[in-house]
């Protein structure tokens, strides 16, 4: 997209200022879906799923003898692989299963005031997750009205930050 603006102050001072704005935005996104009974009473689930999306923007302004520029390149992911194993017995439910996600955020951005460019705190970073879980849920169905269900799970995540400045949790 792209917008062209002109704003024109007439008071308290008459003033013109010209913006051209732009912005390319892409996105992508694949996936798929597997389920397989094993025997009569287990199943597997399985699915997979990769998003991406990349922006490009910026802007360029003029008033009077000041200018000013903006400009932004952003790359994000997100891959995700999840496995779930079923096993069904009367009214006895049991799934273990587990996920694991990396997500991930390049970038990038500038501002320049008549031609001079301006550091910027963090202009230039990456950040990067990388989770895990593993879970198991076990449900009765005692009647049509009660059911019973008793899960656990354990999730790990690590978040880094690296480029301009560094972190890590």
């Amino acid at each position: 997209t792209r917008a062209d603006i002109l704003e024109v102050a007439r008071f308290p001072a008459p003033t013109t200022e010209v913006v051209i704005e732009r912005e390319r935005v892409s996105e992508r996104e694949i996936g798929g879906h597997y389920d397989r009974a094993l025997n009569p009473r287990w199943s597997l689930e399985t699915l997979a799923l990769h998003r991406a999306q990349r922006i490009r923007a910026g802007d360029q302004s003029a008033q009077g003898d000041e200018t000013s520029a903006t400009r932004l390149a952003s790359d994000g992911r997100e891959t995700i692989a999840r496995a779930l194993l079923r096993r069904q017995a009367g009214a006895t439910t049991l799934e273990i299963g587990g996920e694991a996600a990396l997500n991930s955020l390049d970038s990038h951005s500038g501002l320049s005031e008549n031609g001079a460019d301006i550091a910027l705190p963090a202009a230039n970073v990456r950040v990067e997750e990388r989770r895990g879980e593993g879970f198991a849920t076990l449900t009765w169905r005692a009647t049509d009205r009660l059911t019973l269900e008793t899960a656990a799970r354990l999730e790990t995540s690590t978040l880094t930050q690296s480029g301009d400045s560094a972190l890590e949790k």
